[in-house]
């Protein structure tokens, strides 16, 4: 990729990493929570159709930095995130064979965001729906492990927070 054939100053690598703008998959329904943040934050979003994840970000055409034309990351990088535990048993379940096909896109790094419960919700079958916790916990570590594909559990309130740290310290690692 053209941006990373040049060597960048530490105050040029600030001035990219602040004009990341955060790409929402135009399919993403409930995400008030993650645009709320990002704008209270002062980080640019646009609405983006994605081949595949909810999320990923790309950098404005800068001619100054040269950068000549908008850079697109989403073939590169993306998180799926998933609104609880319950939704994601339904994808580890009734919809497991198109679930494991959104993270067998080659090189592409996917993270896998689950909002509103935690690892020990669901060892403890603390979610609402029939899954086994042991198949559930069993899920997990699996598509990681097959997909490369690390999962990542937080609340709503940090979501924004935690999709664009995901992006920004990916970028940041592959300019310096």
């Amino acid at each position: 990729m053209e941006l990373f054939n040049r060597k960048y100053k530490d105050k040029e690598i600030t001035k990219i990493l602040e004009s990341i703008v955060i790409l929402i998959d135009s399919r993403e329904k409930v995400f008030s929570h993650i645009k709320l943040w990002l704008k209270s934050n002062k980080i640019d979003y646009e609405i983006h159709t994605l081949n595949f994840g909810d999320y990923s970000f790309k950098i404005p055409k800068n001619l100054e930095l040269d950068i000549p034309e908008d850079i697109y990351f989403s073939d590169i990088i993306a998180i799926e995130r998933k609104a609880n535990a319950e939704e994601i048993s339904g994808n580890l379940t009734n919809g497991r064979d198109r679930f494991k096909r959104e993270f067998d896109r080659g090189n592409t790094k996917i993270r896998l965001l689950i909002e509103d419960s935690s690892y020990s919700d669901i060892c403890k079958g603390n979610y609402g729906t029939d899954f086994n916790s042991k198949s559930f916990i069993g899920s997990l570590h699996s598509i990681q492990e097959e997909y490369n594909v690390p999962f990542f559990f937080t609340d709503k309130g940090h979501s924004g927070e935690y999709i664009y740290n995901t992006f920004k310290y990916y970028l940041r690692n592959k300019l310096k």
